[in-house]
């Protein structure tokens, strides 16, 4: 039985801007009637237009927002009860998908010898620690579903360094790790880790107007980003071919 066959919970962290927006865009696409889609993010009016616009592509689906995700101060017990508060439209769903989407580049201007504790830990928190922290609120929460999906958005630089990226890299670097630990604890739970490929986003425009490295400014100068809409796709064609091992990175690129 494949990820979309019958009616599921389909969650997106992020989900207010950048890729994040459009793959809610083309997850809801894929969905069922009678599906849940659940919006997290941090921007209120950006969320709730968001939704407007969705309700009037994918009419059957239910579409749930949580305005007050801010990953360096998340406030775990109000996301718990967001999730206990829709119980009815979840009851009867056996199946999840969770996208681990929201995130940041960081201080592109700085090297590892500028970085501090405060720096450090904030970053920490906003890119690991609450991703770490909704993982485990979702997935107990819907522990009784019978297929489990989780997408973790990773990057080329979790496997590659990169001059004035140290924080970027060494957190997707530790999220990549993390996943595959989820995948052997959790052998029944579906894990991927996809990286998206460089696409035209705040993240990708910051380190080409901010990096310290002339050489990283010059290479996202010259780049040709690629299409977001076409990685969410590839990104939904991986899912519903579910030949992946769990706990794999794959890019973009490899396919």
């Amino acid at each position: 039985m494949g990820i979309f066959d019958l009616p599921i919970c389909a969650i997106v962290t992020g989900a207010n801007r950048g890729f994040g927006r459009e793959l809610c865009f083309v997850i809801s696409s894929e969905l069922p009637a009678n599906s849940t889609l659940v919006l997290l993010g941090r921007n209120r009016d950006a969320l709730e237009s968001e939704k407007k616009e969705l309700a009037s592509k994918t009419p059957s689906i239910n579409i749930l927002i949580f305005h007050n995700f801010e990953c360096n101060r998340l406030d775990t017990q109000s996301l718990l009860q967001f999730f206990n508060d829709h119980d009815n439209l979840f009851k009867d769903l056996s199946s999840l998908l969770l996208v681990h989407n929201a995130g940041s580049v960081g201080d592109p201007s700085q090297s590892c010898v500028d970085l501090g504790l405060p720096q450090v830990t904030d970053y920490m928190n906003i890119n690991f620690n609450s991703m770490v922290a909704t993982n485990s609120i979702v997935l107990n929460k819907f522990a009784s579903c019978k297929h489990k999906t989780v997408i973790n958005l990773s990057s080329l630089l979790a496997l590659q360094p990169s001059k004035s990226l140290s924080l970027y890299c060494s957190c997707k670097a530790a999220r990549d790790m993390f996943f595959k630990i989820l995948a052997i604890e959790q052998p029944l739970c579906r894990v991927l880790s996809y990286a998206p490929g460089p696409m035209e986003t705040a993240m990708f425009n910051q380190i080409r107007n901010e990096s310290f490295d002339d050489e990283l400014k010059k290479m996202f100068q010259d780049m040709v980003p690629v299409n977001m809409t076409d990685s969410a796709k590839k990104l939904m064609a991986l899912l519903k071919e579910d030949r992946f091992t769990s706990g794999d990175h794959v890019d973009y690129f490899d396919f």
